[in-house]
């Protein structure tokens, strides 16, 4: 039972994030003890100086210390 409810959670989450306009790439990985792994790629167009990105919709216990960016190009 537990392990439809994970994998139920994974194909919503899944079913979310493709539906998202900016998100260019997904891969979800669901782990036996009810950790999951997302890896998304978004494009997003910055301006020159400071700029502010918003995710909204993220799981509450999210480990805040796992979440990494990272530019895809050299400037």
């Amino acid at each position: 039972m537990k392990r439809l409810v994970t994998c139920t959670i994974a194909i919503s989450l899944c079913i979310l994030c493709a539906g998202a306009a900016l998100a260019s790439a997904l891969n979800v990985t669901v782990y036996n003890d009810n950790r999951a792994l997302v890896n998304e790629q978004r494009s997003l167009k910055l301006k020159k100086g400071l700029n502010e990105v918003r995710f909204t919709d993220v799981a509450a216990s999210i480990d805040p210390t796992s979440v990494h960016f990272a530019s895809l190009t050299p400037n």
